[in-house]
């Protein structure tokens, strides 16, 4: 099953690398199936391929203590 999560204060690139990064530091890289980034509105939607509830805790809260971003 496939769930999306919207990232709020995505501006560039860089972020989507930062965060992507971030995950693989984590060992959550597995679970992400595309991040795909809407600059316009400054977001991103992240597909994540079968998460479980505690993966998708985690990858909230490690999202979120980067500090400029806030997952939906």
């Amino acid at each position: 099953m496939i769930r999306i999560l919207t990232i709020n204060g995505m501006h560039c690139e860089a972020c989507k690398t930062l965060i992507q990064m971030t995950l693989e530091e984590n060992n959550l890289a597995q679970k992400i199936k595309s991040i795909e980034l809407i600059s316009q509105k400054n977001q991103a939607k992240l597909a994540l391929q079968d998460p479980t509830d505690q993966d998708i805790s985690s990858i909230k809260k490690i999202i979120n203590s980067l500090g400029q971003y806030r997952v939906e």
